[in-house]
């Protein structure tokens, strides 16, 4: 034990004397970032998760599924800002002292970018929104048969199914290009205004929408199984663009929203299954992981997903508070005993010098991990018992013009032949009576990188 243990007090000592020994590097980003589960280190812009509650009333007869189809249109955000704040502030003078006060604080809109789906879903969600808000979108004609308005029908019946009220607009576009009494909507007519019967129809705004079509938007952003939550107060929609097609494009294709709103209501809390709503709850793969000890494990004694650590868990299971013996537990029992069978002597010595670093390191306040001379570890861990030179770089072979290379193989038989054997092994020339000849044509041209060298290492080992 005491020879075991040599190399390793031998490290403590002179890391507590010389904690960096002779290379070592600041750690200030490191202690910031990285301290406690890196509570500081910053968020990554990609983890992240929204919501869009949509008001039941304001969608009426659509036929919209909002668990199914809204928890899908909530997973197709490629892109959203957070909310955007400015404050207007007066700069008077109080007695030659300048003052500076709030006047006016404004919500600037955010920006949504979907993807545009197969299926239509983020298209058919400003469809409802148009349908909902602006009339305009209820007038068209479903007669007529010719070719452009069959072409549109299945698509049609798809989206006028999402649209609160009669046609749809897409079925004016199909009136339009399909009519065959009119070429253009009646209510779209220019003598739309002429006749009591003309006169009926509703326009812009006149539309009867009272509740609002969106209660809410909530953004929450994800980190260290935790969210801050962004929820958006009485949101609309300020402008809609559809995405430009380019034939000769290979990217997706998507939808751009702006959304102004009335106030931001922030929040925090635990990740966990449908905890923010509908996260993790569809499209979400719940296989454990490999490095649990339902999803197999890992082979070390300590340490998440360890040996101990499996024991522990079982031991939980079965105790008094726990769910008893159940196919987890039998599935964590056989997992415990597969990894323990694979424990090594070195892999639990390294993993307990680890231990035993990190313990003094905390107990004297000091990083014990540098050393008086340049140490490299062996393995991942932080516990080290062997010292590993620096060598200097391998020589590599000198390089030489063609003609040295012709000169050299000309005036020593057996280095040509070496070098044609070489070259017929790494398939530089095909085997046969014509292979030296290639070689000796390819070695004039010195074109053949691989070639050369082989023959500059042969050339350099003879010489």
């Amino acid at each position: 034990m005491a020879n075991l243990l040599n190399g390793f007090l031998d490290n403590v000592i002179s890391g507590l004397g010389n904690p960096k020994g002779t290379l070592g590097d600041f750690q200030h980003a490191a202690r910031l970032y990285n301290s406690q589960a890196m509570r500081l280190a910053p968020k990554g812009k990609w983890m992240y998760h929204v919501v869009f509650n949509i008001n039941p009333r304001a969608l009426g007869s659509a036929k919209f599924d909002i668990q199914k189809h809204g928890t899908a249109i909530n997973m197709l955000v490629k892109q959203i800002d957070l909310p955007k704040f400015r404050v207007q502030v007066e700069k008077p003078q109080q007695y030659n002292k300048k003052r500076q006060i709030h006047t006016k604080l404004e919500y600037d809109p955010i920006s949504v970018v979907f993807h545009d789906d197969n299926f239509g879903l983020t298209t058919a969600l400003w469809s409802m929104y148009y349908g909902y808000y602006f009339a305009d979108s209820k007038h068209g004609s479903s007669l007529g048969s010719t070719t452009a308005g069959s072409l549109l029908s299945g698509v049609g019946n798809l989206i006028a199914g999402f649209i609160p009220g009669t046609n749809g607009l897409l079925g004016a576009v199909k009136g339009f290009l399909g009519s065959g009494d009119a070429s253009v909507p009646a209510a779209y007519q220019r003598n739309s205004y002429k006749g009591s019967v003309l006169n009926t129809y509703r326009y812009g705004l006149d539309n009867g929408s009272s509740a609002p079509f969106f209660s809410s938007i909530q953004i929450f952003q994800l980190a260290r199984h935790q969210y801050q939550s962004y929820t958006l107060i009485n949101p609309v929609i300020t402008s809609w663009n559809h995405d430009s097609l380019q034939s000769n494009s290979t990217e997706a294709a998507g939808n751009t929203m702006q959304i102004g709103y009335e106030a931001v209501i922030y929040g925090a809390g635990a990740v966990s299954r449908g905890n923010p709503k509908t996260f993790a709850t569809e499209f979400y793969d719940h296989q454990p992981s490999p490095l649990g000890l339902l999803g197999g494990g890992v082979t070390s004694l300590f340490g998440q997903g360890g040996i101990l650590g499996g024991i522990g868990s079982i031991l939980s299971d079965l105790g008094p508070g726990g769910n008893g013996f159940t196919l987890g537990t039998l599935i964590k029992g056989v997992n415990v005993y597969n990894n323990a069978k694979k424990l090594t002597k070195e892999g639990v010595r390294q993993e307990g010098f680890n231990i035993l670093k990190s313990a003094l390191g905390a107990s004297t306040g000091i990083d014990v991990s540098g050393v008086a001379n340049v140490l490299f570890p062996k393995q991942s861990g932080n516990g080290q018992t062997i010292r590993t030179p620096a060598t200097a770089p391998k020589e590599t072979a000198k390089s030489n013009t063609p003609d040295q290379r012709v000169s050299a193989l000309a005036n020593n038989p057996a280095l040509k032949s070496s070098a044609v054997d070489l070259a017929i092994k790494s398939g530089i020339v095909p085997p046969g009576p014509n292979a030296a000849s290639q070689v000796d044509s390819l070695i004039n041209s010195g074109r053949n990188v691989k070639l050369n060298g082989v023959v500059d290492k042969l050339i350099s080992t003879a010489g």
